[in-house]
């Protein structure tokens, strides 16, 4: 399994979300930081995972941004 499927099972769209931001700790331990929760209570700033609804999600394009724009 290549690591974006690994994402894609354990993170469900956050995997492929543009407002993500992974952290990965000192021992490899890799956190899906929601941006939006950085400034929208709406949002958690690291969701329970898998996400497999978020109506905020905007899939990230080849450039790492939204392709919505």
């Amino acid at each position: 399994m290549r690591m974006h499927e690994e994402d894609r099972a354990r993170a469900g769209l956050c995997a492929g979300c543009a407002h993500v931001k992974v952290m990965v700790s000192d021992k490899g331990s890799r956190f899906f930081q929601c941006q939006r929760g950085l400034t929208d209570p709406a949002f958690r700033k690291y969701p329970v995972l898998p996400v497999w609804q978020c109506h905020g999600y905007e899939e990230k394009g080849a450039d790492g941004r939204s392709e919505r724009s």
